[in-house]
């Protein structure tokens, strides 16, 4: 039997399913936090703790942010991305969104802007549009050189930091957006949908992950001070 070329790469890098927990780690902790915790404060101070505390011990895990093109304009691009980025989420989720919603407390939202801005779009980027996105790729790849269980070469004979940056492909771009709308709210869906295609093709445009950390976090400050002046809470 012919060995796969691939099969040693564990060797020199972590395989895609070992990865996958590192990846998930700052993701569930973010869902899990609520769950034990009952105040808006409380939740989003434990995350403000314990979030960044598991990016920084297992940041040598995860991709860099850098790629091939300078970094300033790759932010100054981001930026742009997101302010458009947030004109969208606003007007495709108004016409979902439901009536009302009362304000939030001003420490409450203080703590959670201070999370959107500088905490999601890191480990939210990093396992859809860093990890997920890949992986699909590499699955792509496998099942159109026939492997039998293209999903577990993926996962085990692959690392994602192969993949050469900016690659896309229809499926990498669908199925990452699909899961990404998904974490959200389900009015937040079409937004997110089209959010999740638009940060794609600033991937595809500057090949990096700083540009999409970047959009992220422009959009999610943007859209927390549309929502604090304008009254409209239920966006947030």
């Amino acid at each position: 039997m012919k060995k796969n070329p691939t099969a040693d790469l564990g060797e020199i890098f972590p395989s895609n399913r070992s990865l996958l927990f590192f990846y998930m780690i700052p993701y569930a902790l973010y869902v899990i936090i609520p769950m034990v915790m009952e105040s808006r404060e409380s939740i989003y101070t434990a995350r403000l703790l314990l979030v960044p505390l598991a990016l920084l011990l297992l940041w040598e895990r995860y991709l860099p942010l850098k790629g091939p093109k300078a970094i300033t304009p790759s932010i100054a691009a981001g930026a742009i991305t997101g302010l458009g980025g947030c004109a969208l989420w606003i007007a495709l989720s108004i016409p979902f969104a439901p009536e009302e919603s009362l304000p939030w407390p001003p420490q409450a939202f203080t703590l959670r802007l201070i999370a959107a801005t500088l905490l999601v779009p890191i480990f939210e980027e990093l396992f859809v549009r860093g990890y997920l996105f890949r992986l699909i790729l590499q699955w792509e790849a496998a099942k159109k050189k026939g492997s039998h269980s293209p999903l577990s070469e993926a996962l085990d004979d692959c690392n994602i930091s192969t993949v050469k940056p900016g690659a896309w492909s229809v499926y990498s771009i669908l199925i990452s957006t699909l899961l990404f709308a998904s974490g959200h709210r389900l009015f937040e869906w079409p937004a997110a949908f089209i959010y999740g295609i638009l940060l794609s093709m600033l991937w595809i445009a500057r090949k990096d992950m700083i540009s999409l950390i970047s959009a992220h976090a422009t959009t999610n400050f943007c859209l927390a001070l549309y929502v604090y002046h304008s009254g409209r809470w239920m966006l947030w």
